[in-house]
């Protein structure tokens, strides 16, 4: 699961299975970091409610983090890992690094 798809909405990514086996999302999370020097302005962690796939599906998941309302309007990265397992028992995880040009306050 590897590429990112902006156009499911403002608050929601698009993870695509390139493997050809399905599984099953179990958590997230999310760091938000300011570009100019790196230092993360929000971190959130949590299970997902069994989010299912199948070979070459996509999934999206819904994202959100909470941060100090002066740091509206910087330019951030905002960074989602998911992990969970393929329909034959191993791990998976994938991570996407999706530029926020400027969040809004």
């Amino acid at each position: 699961m590897t590429s990112y798809d902006g156009s499911v909405g403002p608050d929601d990514v698009k993870f695509r299975e390139t493997g050809g086996v399905g599984g099953i999302l179990k958590s997230a999370t999310f760091t938000l970091r300011r570009d100019t020097d790196g230092v993360v302005l929000a971190n959130a962690a949590g299970t997902l409610t069994a989010v299912p796939f199948t070979a070459y599906q996509s999934v999206t998941v819904s994202t959100g983090v909470h941060y100090a309302r002066a740091e509206g309007g910087t330019p951030a990265t905002l960074t989602i890992a998911v992990s969970g397992r393929d329909d034959n028992g191993h791990p998976i995880n994938a991570t996407l690094a999706v530029p926020v040009a400027a969040f809004s306050g």
